[in-house]
């Protein structure tokens, strides 16, 4: 496979794991380079024109945009993986008046996201929640992420909060993440 179409997949795969912005795509794809976001950049403008990706302007004062899975894009993943793992994410949002706004919960995924990337950069490996809701999908409660390194045999888990969690929440999320870390490991 020639390597730009690696890349695409490369970059479309880590846009559907999480909705990505440049700045974290480009630490995932160009860890440690000081332009890594303008790479990003560059390669999602060409995602975009080839209706790969769909670009998504983000509320407030420098906040970007998100970028998302489109269909063909999607497609594209599918073919090249060989499964149906891959979906659109077309429809993350809601449109209103005809103008496109964000999910509730974008500033905190915003939030692990970047949290996320940064410990991808530094070498760990990340499971973000749509991941390990898609692996445990029975389970009530999902952190907001995993970071593991296999190499040590060790994780800990991500939680995004800007409101206290009380006991029982944290009692559901324990034994959950438990049976996500298990499922990682294996």
């Amino acid at each position: 496979m020639p390597r730009p179409r690696s890349r695409r997949c490369k970059s479309g795969a880590y846009v559907h794991r999480v909705r990505r912005r440049a700045t974290e795509l480009g630490r995932l794809l160009h860890p440690g380079q000081s332009h890594s976001r303008k790479y990003a950049e560059a390669h999602l403008r060409k995602l975009a024109k080839l209706q790969l990706v769909i670009p998504r302007q983000l509320p407030g004062v420098g906040a970007g945009r998100a970028y998302v899975l489109s269909s063909r894009g999607a497609r594209q993943l599918n073919d090249w993986s060989g499964n149906n793992g891959y979906s659109s994410g077309k429809d993350w949002g809601s449109t209103k008046n005809g103008i496109w706004m964000p999910p509730i919960s974008w500033r905190h995924d915003l939030i692990a996201t970047g949290v996320l990337s940064l410990m991808a950069e530094r070498g760990f490996d990340i499971y973000p929640e749509a991941y390990l809701r898609r692996i445990e999908p029975e389970a009530n409660k999902h952190p907001d992420g995993l970071i593991a390194n296999r190499e040590q045999g060790f994780s800990m888990w991500l939680e995004v909060e800007n409101a206290r969690k009380s006991g029982r929440n944290i009692d559901q999320l324990a034994p959950r993440v438990r049976l996500v870390v298990a499922s990682v490991f294996e």
